[in-house]
């Protein structure tokens, strides 16, 4: 595709109405990816573009700059506002750790649109033709492109209360720890990403029990580093936003950039 009468040609095929009066320029590249050795030295704070260098895919490195300046942006105000230093350097560590995984799609990405022999090109393109079709597949390439699915390894972070009565879940239903924010509907026809808001918040999402649910969030609270708002959106297990196959009263924590900190557990034996 670098020459001009093989863009004119494909051109022809695609845009048979189309007359193009120059060819401009056409170039060949290889995909270059890196990314910083850190994002913090100090009172030094990378963010953006600068810290990640990243294919051309679906703007994958414009979006994560700015999910990371989201995420680093509520770690300052509570630094500044008395909050452990540590939230910084949670930052780095997930800030690095989600650039990998974008770097891996994109090269994975690459590969497949790269292909030189003409029958496995057209096996891609028919069976991602046929993927289309299946129910759920196009909503998690979707979500896969918009970074929905990235991953944070939030274990260990200084926003992870940790307290004898609280038992940690990787995830409950379609809360996952470290997992963006799922946008589940509302009782008021709005939906779960308005439950975020300038600090953290904790979100019922197990089976309705109020009392164990109260204990819960205390617990919480009285483990926590940070101010923690309850949101109560509803009541009733059947509350839309709740996990179906839930046993015990659990609450999520929600960070003010919308990422899911924790998702925690009462065992109701104490």
């Amino acid at each position: 595709m670098v020459t001009e009468p093989a863009a004119r040609r494909m051109l022809a095929e695609r845009l048979p109405g189309a007359a193009p009066r120059r060819f401009l320029w056409a170039s060949a590249f290889r995909l270059g990816q890196d990314q910083s050795e850190t994002c913090r030295v100090g009172r030094w704070l990378l963010a953006g573009d600068a810290a990640h260098a990243m294919g051309p895919s679906a703007g994958a490195g414009m979006m994560l700059g700015v999910l990371g300046a989201w995420r680093l942006g509520w770690r300052l105000a509570a630094v500044v506002g008395g909050g452990p230093g540590s939230l910084l350097d949670d930052y780095d560590r997930e800030q690095r750790a989600a650039a990998v995984q974008v770097q891996h799609d994109n090269a994975r990405i690459f590969r497949n649109i790269t292909l030189r022999n003409p029958a496995l090109a057209a096996a891609r393109a028919r069976g991602l033709r046929l993927a289309g079709r299946v129910a759920g597949v196009p909503v998690r390439l979707a979500a896969t492109e918009a970074l929905l699915r990235v991953g944070l390894p939030v274990e260990g972070a200084a926003d992870r209360p940790r307290a004898g009565e609280l038992r940690p879940m990787r995830r409950l239903g379609a809360w996952v720890s470290g997992r963006r924010l799922p946008c589940l509907p509302l009782p008021d026809g709005g939906t779960t990403l308005e439950l975020a808001g300038a600090v953290h918040a904790c979100v019922p999402i197990g089976r309705a029990d109020a009392r164990a649910e109260a204990r819960l969030i205390e617990a919480i609270r009285g483990a926590f580093p940070l101010p923690v708002t309850r949101h109560a959106a509803g009541s009733g297990a059947a509350a839309p936003w709740r996990a179906p196959a839930a046993r015990n009263p659990a609450v999520a924590v929600i960070r003010p950039d919308q990422e899911v900190a924790a998702v925690y557990s009462l065992s109701l034996e104490g």
